[in-house]
Formats: C-alpha cells, structure tokens, sequence
C-alpha cells in the first residue's frame, strides 16, 4: 500500500490532511495504513513541541493501542510496544505529555 511505503513522509503532510486520511482508513478497516497515519499525527505535536496539543497526541496514542488487537502483522512498522518504547526514547523529556499517557493507565 502506498501509504505504508511513504511513510517517512507522512510527518510533512498538513495535519488536517493526515486525520482526514486516518478516518477514512478507520471506515474502510484498513488497521495498518491507519497505524501510520496516527503514528505520524503524534509525532508531529511531539517533534514540534506543541504543549497545548499533547491531548490530541494523547488521543491517538490512545487509538493506536486499540489498533493493536486488530493488526495481525505490523510488517515493516514497528510493533506497538517497541513504537511506544521508542516514542518515550525520543520524547521523554515532554513530561506533561507522558503524565497524560501514563495517567490513563492508572
């Protein structure tokens, strides 16, 4: 899927642009093109540092938890875990964005 080859380009698309996509994969049921989409969307708050956005970060950690029961094969992307764990490697120091992840695990 061309999504899913493009990937390390999603982070340039226009934020609008990538959630309108990110649905549209959510009604058609396609998981894993759906999993990039929202893993780029996170990425952009948290690599541009907009605070008053990690809520929406949040949510589509959130999203890509629930995806994870129903993605048999990550293929080329990372696991969920190992994402997750990378994302806290690279975004660890965005205290307030982790005490709204971790926060909802209590």
């Amino acid at each position: 899927m061309l999504v899913l080859r493009l990937r390390e380009r999603l982070g340039s698309a226009h934020y609008s642009q990538l959630l309108e996509l990110a649905r549209d994969f959510e009604k058609a049921a396609h998981s894993l093109p759906e999993v990039a989409c929202y893993r780029a969307l996170a990425e952009q708050i948290l690599g541009e540092g907009r605070s008053k956005a990690y809520p929406h970060a949040k949510r589509y950690v959130d999203r890509l938890s629930a995806l994870d029961a129903s993605v048999r094969n990550y293929g080329e992307l990372r696991g969920h875990a190992e994402y997750l764990a990378r994302l806290r490697k690279r975004h660890g120091r965005k205290f307030s964005f982790w005490q709204l992840v971790d926060g909802a695990a209590e």
